[in-house]
Parts: structure tokens; sequence; C-alpha cells
């Protein structure tokens, strides 16, 4: 039988993990700034240049009954800085903002699947309108989580669920977001660093996590089920702005 690891070393590794847990964290905050600054970037471009534009666009309209030579040029030059900065948008803006939240997460579920990790997806909903701090921050979840399957659960199948509660009921609750993400591997480490950084991301979200025994695991235990539920309504301190198509 194997002795058990010195107090000392046992101590240096348990500061280790709390290290690593702190720094990915505070890269998590970074990256979260990061993120809202572009799109509150692409919300002032759209709603302060492009809105500029549309209205030259529309004081220049009587100038082309009948159209000089010139005002054919500023129109064309005016078409191409509106073509320029929707392309600006597109690129401060995440593409999965655009797809939608309940198709990024079965594109996800595409992209972890391989020939020895099954990932299938299934929803409530066709389509889910979440705001986009709530969008983002649960395909990040998801991301992180099946990463972890696929890396060190030695898991056969990973399922994910995404369910959308009614607001109301006896209590008045919002409308929810339920994520849930079971495997049949080998469990889960609570205390591992990536375990901080998914509690932490669903913090931000004003969210609820729970970890519970998934299905049968294939290391003769029990897998994992994380279940996670955010509310889809932010508040104006933690919510960043969205988008106009």
């Amino acid at each position: 039988m194997p002795k058990p690891f010195p107090p000392a070393m046992q101590s240096a590794d348990s500061a280790d993990s709390a290290e690593k847990a702190v720094e990915a964290e505070r890269l998590q905050n970074v990256e979260e700034a990061v993120e809202a600054e572009r799109l509150r970037l692409a919300q002032d471009l759209h709603d302060d240049l492009g809105g500029r534009l549309m209205a030259l666009k529309m004081a220049l309209a009587p100038l082309l009954q009948p159209a000089s030579d010139a005002a054919r040029r500023a129109d064309k030059l005016l078409d191409e800085a509106v073509d320029a900065m929707h392309g600006a948008l597109r690129r401060l803006r995440p593409p999965e903002l655009d797809m939608g939240l309940v198709a990024a997460l079965q594109q996800l579920a595409d992209d972890f699947t391989s020939p020895t990790l099954s990932c299938r997806f299934s929803s409530n909903q066709s389509e889910i309108d979440a705001a986009p701090a709530v969008t983002l921050g649960l395909l990040r979840i998801c991301r992180e989580a099946l990463a972890n399957i696929a890396r060190h659960a030695g898991a056969r199948q990973a399922d994910i669920r995404l369910t959308q509660t009614d607001a109301g009921g006896e209590a008045g609750e919002s409308a929810m977001l339920l994520l849930d993400i079971a495997d049949d591997g080998c469990g889960y480490a609570a205390d591992a660093p990536d375990s901080a950084s998914i509690a932490h991301r669903v913090r931000s979200l004003d969210g609820v996590l729970e970890r519970h025994a998934g299905p049968p695991g294939t290391a003769g235990g029990n897998g994992c089920h994380l279940h996670i539920r955010v509310p889809m309504a932010r508040s104006a301190a933690v919510e960043t702005a969205r988008i106009v198509r």
C-alpha cells in the first residue's frame, strides 16, 4: 500500500491549486471585461455612427434627383462607409451571438464528438433569445465542461440539455435557463482548478451550480452531472449591451 504524501507536500499542492484557481479567475475577469468592452464599442458604432451615416444618406437622396457626378461619387463613398462599419461590427461581435444559443451548443456538441466520445445535445426550444452575456457565458461553461470530460473523465457519452423555464409561478420567478451536462466517466474533482473556473463563470451570471453523481461511470464509480441555473434577465450592472443585428 503506497504511503501518503507528507503533510508539507500536501500543503504545497493545496497552495499551488489555490494559486492556479485565483489566476484562472483573474484571467476570466480580464476576458469578460475585454468582451464587454468590445460589445459596448459595437453598440456605440451601430447606434451613433450607423445612425449618422443613415441620416446623411437620407439627406443626400434629394441631390440624386437628378444626380450629378459629384453626388453619385458621394453616394458611393457613403455606401462603402456603411459596408466598412458593418464589417467592423461583425469583427467585434462574437459569431456565436448570430448563431444563437441553441445552435451554438449543438455545434459545440458536434465539435467534441469523436470516435471515443459521443456528445448529444437537446433543448426544449428551437431558439432562445438570451442576453449576450448569458449566451457567451453558458457557451464557455459548456465548452470548459466538455474539455474536462474529453481530457480527464474517460467518458464514452456526454449529454447536454438546455431548458428554458417560463417566468411566473408562485414565487414570481423570472425566466430561467437550465443547463445540464452529464457524462459516464470517472467522476468530478470538486477541488480541481477547472471546477473553480466553472463555478466562477456561473457566479458571474448570477447563477447556481449543483454537482451530482451522473450515470454509472467507466471506472466503476459514478459519472458526473452538472446542473446550472441562470436567469435570462440580467441586471443593468452586469448585463452587456445587446448588439442590434
